[in-house]
Order: C-alpha cells, then structure tokens, then sequence
C-alpha cells in the first residue's frame, strides 16, 4: 500500500517561467519520505537510519502555483543493506513525474552502511 502526502505549491517552488523548478520534484519526494519516517516515530531528521544513494526523476507535466501536489510514494525493492523507493507526483490534471530514490542503511556515528533492522524491513515491507 502506498503512502500518500498532498500539500500546495509554494509560490518559491516557481521558477520563471512561473512553473515549478524541476529539482523542486525531488523536494516533494523527499517531503514524502521524511513524512513517512516521522509517522513510524523518527522525530528528528538527524535520526533517519539511512543515506540516499541515488534519486531519478522522469517529468511528464508541469506543477503549476494553482496546483495541489500529490506524491504517492511506495517500495521497490528491499535488499540486505538498501532499498528503492517509487514516488508518483500528481496534480489534478494527472501524473507529472515519477521519481525513483535508492537509500542505503547507514550508522551516522561509524560512518558506515548498515544492515536493515527488522523493523525497518518491516515498515518497508508494508509499502510494497
């Protein structure tokens, strides 16, 4: 089951041809993700257990001030120590971008990557 998170354009996600900037995609991803994260109990950024390893986005339409954004975000793959991530932007018109993240489990305080805790395989495992 997908995560869904919908919030407005802001007008500083415009660019000047008065649409929104294209890294401003991954922004809405990473809003998605972080709001996600919150909701299983991360109440600090500083606490996310992992490092984002690689992000693609592929843009079909263009956001515009008026829209309401609507990311649904969900499980690709979950492996031993990382896993995808699929995000689905819309508006009202229909589907703008979609985006791909890969995160990697990681142990801020020894600077290196990590195996997935139990946990956190299960909560992934629920967006599948």
């Amino acid at each position: 089951m997908a995560f869904n998170q919908s919030f407005c354009v802001r007008f500083r996600d415009l660019d000047a041809l008065g649409h929104v900037n294209h890294a401003v995609y991954l922004t809405y991803a990473e809003t998605a993700r972080c709001d996600w994260f919150q909701s299983l109990g991360y109440t600090a950024m500083a606490e996310l257990p992992f490092i984002v390893a690689a992000a693609h986005v592929e843009y079909q339409d263009a956001l515009r001030k008026d829209d309401i954004v609507t990311v649904a975000m969900k499980t690709l793959k979950i492996g031993t120590k990382s896993w995808k991530f699929s995000y689905e932007i819309h508006s009202a018109r229909g589907l703008a971008a979609t985006v791909e993240t890969v995160q990697v489990a990681y142990d801020y305080k020894n600077h290196q990557t990590v195996p997935l805790s139990g946990d956190l395989k299960v909560a992934l495992e629920s967006l599948l």
